[in-house]
């Protein structure tokens, strides 16, 4: 008695084989072919879980990258918007002064000290002795009331210039 090697085709093909069979080989060939096929769906499906699984790690590493670097670029806009505001207070301290406003310019320099408080250095890459200073500067600032502005006015327009003079200028590109 020979044995034909089964092997995968078209229906039409399995059939063919399984002509010259009995019933009990016939019904023994397709266990055999079905137990294959669900082994093979098996091992595929593993595989290709383990497969997807490694491109999502990939993916997650891709993204917490991502994300790291936005959160650089935060820091960064954070602080530039923080030195501008403090900027902006001391001018506005400056004019509250020419108004003889002295309430609203010393609040104006407080809002100016309390962003140079908010400033990370280390983000623009700006000394951080340099931003004490000029917190310093500010507090120095306070305005009270006088007859001759000049001098309180100098201090705060000095101000501002140095505040200013830390801006960096923008990123060129942003991710």
């Amino acid at each position: 008695m020979s044995r034909k090697i089964l092997s995968v085709g078209t229906a039409g093909e399995l059939a063919e084989l399984t002509r010259g069979m009995s019933n009990q080989s016939k019904n023994r060939a397709w266990i055999i072919t079905t137990l294959v096929l669900i082994a093979a769906g098996i091992v595929a499906y593993f595989v290709g879980g383990s497969l997807s699984r490694g491109q999502s790690a990939q993916r997650v590493t891709a993204v917490q990258a991502h994300l790291q670097s936005a959160q650089r670029q935060l820091a960064i806009f954070q602080s530039i918007g923080r030195l501008l505001r403090a900027s902006n207070a001391v001018y506005r301290a400056a004019v509250a002064l020419d108004d003889r406003n002295f309430g609203t310019a010393n609040t104006y320099v407080n809002d100016a000290i309390a962003y140079l408080r908010a400033v990370d250095p280390a983000a623009i890459g700006v000394d951080p002795q340099k931003v004490a200073a000029l917190e310093s500067q500010a507090v120095g600032a306070r305005t009270s009331v006088a007859t001759n502005l000049q001098v309180q006015r100098a201090q705060l327009l000095s101000l501002g210039r140095a505040i200013d003079a830390l801006v960096p200028p923008p990123p060129t590109s942003v991710p």
